[in-house]
C-alpha cells in the first residue's frame, strides 16, 4: 500500500502503482488467463482476416500497377470471350503501349489432385510485353516460337514433379480437343521464375496458336485482352475509347483496370469484405460482454480493498486511473499477442492459400487493432468506475 501519500498525489515512485495494477490483474489467475485467452483469440481472428484483406489490396496494386494495366472482356457474356481479331484495333488507340491475350485453362498431371494451371500466350506479343515479376530462361520464348507444342514451365512446377527441359508432359483437362481427346501433350522448352513475392511460378505457358487450332470449341477467341498504357492518368479515357470502338457491335466490351476486374470477379462470388466486417463485429461485440463482466466482477470482489485505498488518501481520480490502466493492460497485452501470432503464423498461411505470397502484415492493421483494444478497455472500465464512484467507505469496510 502507498502509506502516507497525500490525497490525490502520487507518491513519486510510479512502480508502486504498477504493483497495485499487477496484483489486481492476478488476484484470480484463472479468471485473468481465460479472459486474456478470449481477447487473444478475438484479435488473432482480427489480425488474420483484416490483414489478409489489406495485403490483398496492396498485392493487386503491385501486380497491376493499379491503373497502368487495363483489362478488356466481353460486356455481354464473359464466358463467351472476345475474338482475337480485336487486338490490332486496341493497339492503335493512342496511349496503348502493348496488348496481350488472357486465355487459360485448368488441367492435372497424372492425378486430379495434381492440378496444373495453363496459360496460353501469343509468343510474339509476350516478347514485346514481358510480364512483370517474371524472369524467363534464355531462349525459352524463341524456342516456343519454333516448337508449336512448346511449353515454358514455372520453377515450382518443375521442382514439384521433377520435370526438366526436353521432357514431354501429358496433361488432362476439361477442354476437349477436336480429335475428342482431353489429353494435351506439351514439350518443355524452358522455365520461368518470379522476381518477388507478388506471384508464384506454379503455372505453365503454352502457345495460343497451337491451343486454338487443336481445341474443339471457342476457336479464335480469348478470355480477355490486357492493355499496357503509357500514362496512368489517361486510364479512364483509354478504357472509354476501347469500349467506344466496339459499341453496338457483336463484340461489345467492358474495360477496367486489372485490379478492379479481379475485385469485381471476387465480389461476384461473395462480398468478402462485408462478411469479414460482420464476423469481426460479432466477435468484438461478444468480447465486450465477456471482458466487461470480468472487470466488473473483479471490481466487486475488491470493494473493501478500494475502500482501504481511499482511507490511505487515494483520490477517486487516482483509483479510476488504476482501474483504467488495469483494463488497458488486460486488453492491450492480449490484443498485441493475438495480432503478433496472426502476423507470424496464420497470416503467412492465408497468404499462401490465396497465392498472394508472404507479404508482411500492414502497419495500419496493427495501429487499428491497438485503437480497438484501447476503445474496448475504456468501455469495459465504465461499469466498474460507475460502481466505485458511488463507493461509501464506511459501508464497504463494514461489508455492507
Amino acid at each position: 500500500m502507498a502509506k502516507g501519500c497525500a490525497p490525490g498525489r502520487m507518491p513519486g515512485d510510479g512502480m508502486k502503482y504498477l504493483v497495485l495494477v499487477w496484483a489486481g490483474l492476478w488476484r484470480k489467475p484463472a479468471r485473468t488467463v481465460l479472459t486474456s485467452m478470449s481477447v487473444v483469440s478475438a484479435f488473432l481472428l482480427y489480425g488474420a482476416l483484416s490483414g489478409t484483406m489489406v495485403s490483398f489490396d496492396r498485392w493487386l496494386g503491385q501486380i497491376t500497377g493499379d491503373v497502368t494495366v487495363l483489362w478488356t472482356a466481353s460486356r455481354v457474356d464473359r464466358s463467351a470471350g472476345l475474338p482475337i481479331g480485336i487486338l490490332p484495333a486496341i493497339e492503335r488507340i493512342p496511349g496503348v503501349l502493348a496488348v496481350d491475350i488472357q486465355q487459360g485453362f485448368n488441367s492435372y498431371f497424372q492425378d486430379p489432385k495434381n492440378g496444373v494451371g495453363v496459360e496460353t500466350i501469343d509468343v510474339a506479343r509476350r516478347i514485346k510485353y514481358p510480364r512483370p515479376f517474371f524472369t524467363v530462361s534464355d531462349g525459352a520464348l524463341e524456342a516456343m516460337r519454333r516448337v508449336r507444342t512448346g511449353a515454358i514451365v514455372g520453377a515450382e512446377l518443375m521442382e514439384k514433379y521433377g520435370w526438366k527441359v526436353g521432357d514431354r508432359v501429358p496433361l488432362t483437362s476439361g477442354v476437349i480437343r477436336k480429335d475428342r481427346s482431353n489429353v494435351w501433350v506439351f514439350d518443355i522448352v524452358g522455365t520461368f521464375d518470379v522476381t518477388g513475392t507478388q506471384a508464384r511460378a506454379d503455372q505453365m505457358w503454352v502457345n495460343y496458336d497451337y491451343f486454338d487450332e487443336a481445341r474443339a470449341f471457342g476457336k479464335g477467341t480469348v478470355g480477355g485482352v490486357i492493355s499496357v498504357i503509357a500514362d496512368p492518368s489517361q486510364a479512364t479515357r483509354i478504357a472509354a475509347e476501347i469500349d467506344r470502338r466496339f459499341a453496338n457491335s457483336p463484340n461489345e466490351t467492358l474495360t477496367r483496370s486489372l485490379g478492379d476486374m479481379i475485385r469485381a470477379e471476387i465480389d461476384q462470388i461473395t462480398d468478402i469484405k462485408l462478411i469479414i466486417d460482420v464476423v469481426l463485429s460479432a466477435v468484438l461485440f461478444t468480447l465486450l460482454f465477456v471482458t466487461g463482466n470480468t472487470m466488473m466482477q473483479s471490481t466487486v470482489d475488491r470493494i473493501p480493498e478500494f475502500a482501504v485505498l481511499k482511507t490511505y488518501g487515494f483520490s477517486d481520480a487516482l483509483i479510476a486511473a488504476l482501474v483504467l490502466v488495469e483494463s488497458a493492460a488486460l486488453c492491450l497485452i492480449s490484443a498485441l499477442i493475438g495480432i503478433a501470432v496472426a502476423a507470424t503464423v496464420l497470416f503467412p498461411l492465408i497468404g499462401a492459400a490465396f497465392r498472394i505470397g508472404t507479404l508482411p502484415m500492414d502497419a495500419s492493421v496493427v495501429v487499428t487493432g491497438v485503437g480497438i483494444a484501447v476503445a474496448l478497455a475504456c468501455v469495459i472500465a465504465l461499469p466498474p468506475l460507475w460502481r466505485l464512484g458511488r463507493l461509501n467507505v464506511v459501508d464497504a469496510l463494514a461489508g455492507r
